[in-house]
């Protein structure tokens, strides 16, 4: 199992409380901990807290994030994967959404994320209540290790994708190179909690004196707390205090809303130190307690997520090669994900939306989200006995695709299309298109063969024909560029 933007289990805000402000008192930073004498303001003195941030602005950002808790998957549908003579994992119950108990195997999880990069503002605005914010960043080190019912993983990018764009609007913060695709892990390393570019937008737009408060966005809460979709929040700020040039912001509250397709509630809070003197934002320490329900592409989770970073911004001097790159659009082809099978024998591009839900040495499933819905999936299997099949033709090939799909109903389904064609990596594809014109379904069979008799592949893709626009010809791109290479 692999544990991808994993969150975390409510518990009491008193919790959450005290263990923010033991995050402040251990790593707020020296400038803010040793601010100038205090200063007692004027009662009712009001302070502009404005984002200072400009287009070519450079930051050195050093940010960790601690996550703990669980994943939860029904003993039911679990009890044959587990290997024989394997640890049986721990239990639990849990209510389901119509009120049914439903047992639950319990793996316990942790992912250790640390990051350090400088960091170019290229633009920065907002339109129509939307903010929008572009930068490049170059990373010193990345590291992230992940572990599942003690199994652990680390996460490595390479150096040639160290420097990145980041393209930030609304709540979706998207990670690209100007040249190389990315893999799945790599995104899963860079996408994390309250990242700092979008850190400043949750300043007040009017001034605000010690004990005013203030809401946060949607759009802001939303990148604040990765939520696809917002659709609840009790959330407030407040400035609780001024020390010297250093200003203190709390924040507290409960946000409900999806993430991959599935209610999420997050209980969180958040403190933060804004400069008086440069404008921006210095450090910030949130707690976050989420749970989720399984979904499409994921267990059920109950995790606890600590996040604390310093910004310190900088000179151009301090990283002239960041200095002196350029913003690139994000092109559709360098949004594309690279995908590599388990045993390195075949890989393809994909576009962001298929989200891997199985990945195993001979089967991987993808499930296609679009807009928060799972709307069509792919299964890509390895043939059984690829010596029986090698010399397969088109024509035998649709006789047992239009055996296995008219098996269950003859009336309403049928072959629409079936076709031969070389992909451009030459691979021979033969393409057998099919529907059910009672229920709108569509079916599309590929069976894909490379040089060897053990390059051979058999995708089939599932969806109903009213999502065939959102789809598109994203099924083709996996297909288009898959390669065999051993």
């Amino acid at each position: 199992m692999k544990l991808t933007r994993t969150y975390c289990a409510i518990t009491l805000i008193a919790a959450l409380l005290s263990c923010v402000s033991a995050l402040a008192q251990q790593a707020a930073p020296a400038q803010a901990q040793q601010a100038a004498p205090a200063q007692t303001a004027s009662a009712g003195q009001k302070y502009v807290l404005k984002s200072g941030r400009t287009a070519g602005a450079l930051d050195k950002v050093v940010y960790q994030q601690d996550i703990q808790g669980k994943l939860m998957i029904p003993s039911a549908e679990n009890s044959d994967k587990l290997p024989a003579g394997a640890e049986k994992p721990e239990k639990t119950t849990i209510k389901t959404a119509n009120g049914t108990s439903v047992e639950m195997d319990v793996y316990p999880v942790k992912a250790l994320t640390k990051l350090q990069y400088n960091e170019k503002t290229i633009q920065t605005g907002e339109e129509d209540n939307t903010f929008s914010i572009q930068a490049i960043r170059n990373y010193q080190s990345i590291a992230v290790q992940r572990t599942v019912n003690g199994e652990s993983n680390t996460i490595s990018i390479p150096a040639e994708k160290m420097t990145l764009n980041v393209d930030a609007e609304g709540a979706s913060v998207i990670f690209f190179h100007k040249k190389y695709c990315m893999n799945q892990d790599e995104l899963d390393a860079l996408e994390v909690m309250a990242p700092s570019l979008v850190l400043e937008t949750l300043l007040p737009t009017q001034p605000v004196a010690i004990g005013d408060t203030w809401s946060i966005s949607e759009d802001s809460l939303g990148a604040l707390l990765q939520l696809d979709l917002l659709t609840q929040a009790q959330v407030e700020q407040v400035l609780t205090d001024v020390k010297g040039t250093t200003a203190i912001i709390d924040a507290q509250g409960l946000a409900t809303g999806e993430t991959d397709g599935v209610k999420t509630i997050v209980n969180f809070k958040l403190k933060y130190y804004y400069s008086l003197k440069t404008n921006r934002i210095i450090w910030a320490g949130m707690v976050t307690n989420e749970e989720r329900r399984s979904g499409p592409i994921t267990p059920d989770l109950a995790i606890e997520t600590r996040v604390q970073m310093t910004i310190t911004p900088t000179t151009a001097a301090s990283d002239a090669k960041l200095a002196a790159e350029q913003w690139t659009e994000p092109t559709d082809e360098l949004l594309l994900i690279h995908y590599t099978s388990l045993d390195g024998a075949w890989t393809m591009f994909h576009d962001r939306r298929w989200c891997i839900f199985k990945n195993e040495p001979n089967q991987v499933i993808f499930r296609f989200m679009h807009q928060g819905e799972y709307i069509a999936q792919c299964v890509i299997n390895k043939t059984n006995n690829p010596e029986s099949t090698k010399g397969m033709t088109l024509a035998e090939f649709k006789k047992e695709v239009e055996e296995a799909v008219m098996e269950e109903n003859e009336k309403t389904r049928s072959i629409l299309a079936a076709n031969e064609e070389m992909s451009p990596s030459n691979v021979n594809v033969f393409q057998v298109i099919a529907s059910d014109s009672a229920d709108g379904s569509q079916w599309g069979y590929y069976m894909l063969k490379g040089a060897k008799p053990s390059q051979q592949l058999v995708f089939m893709f599932m969806l109903d024909g009213t999502n065939a626009e959102a789809v598109g010809e994203t099924d083709m791109q996996m297909i288009g560029t898959l390669e065999f290479k051993n």
